[in-house]
């Protein structure tokens, strides 16, 4: 039974680990919400540990925070008068769309900081 299982593991990254490149952190990031669902998945349906549960929402919650890193463009709403393109063979944006860089930045910052601070926080906890 351990080697189906393990087979059965092996075959759940192979298209992860397919997808995957060197050069782009992106790649890197889809591996670890790929190992935090699995680990959220168990957690959920253990019936052993007591916190189980709540370790789970945990995970969960990682997950959300490295979701709106990757999707922070979409979370902060642009103005109409944001304005970015190129002009005679240079770049240009006016001071909205500057400011909602800027917007965009911080809240991947805040996401990319809380992610990781609650793997290092919470990590140890989440076994089955």
């Amino acid at each position: 039974m351990k080697l189906i299982r393990k087979i059965k593991q092996v075959l759940s990254w192979l298209p992860i680990i397919w997808k995957d490149e060197d050069w782009d952190y992106g790649y890197f990031i889809q591996i670890v919400e790929f190992k935090l669902n699995k680990i959220a998945e168990c957690l959920e349906k253990d019936t052993i540990h007591e916190n189980a549960k709540e370790h789970a929402a945990k995970v969960r919650e990682t997950l959300n925070y490295f979701s709106n890193y990757q999707n922070c463009f979409d979370l902060v709403d642009k103005p109409e008068t944001a304005i970015a393109e190129f002009r005679d063979r240079e770049f240009y944006c006016n001071d909205e769309f500057g400011e909602y860089c800027d917007k965009v930045n911080k809240l991947e910052a805040e996401n990319w900081e809380k992610a990781w601070n609650s793997i290092r926080d919470n990590a140890q906890c989440w076994w089955c």
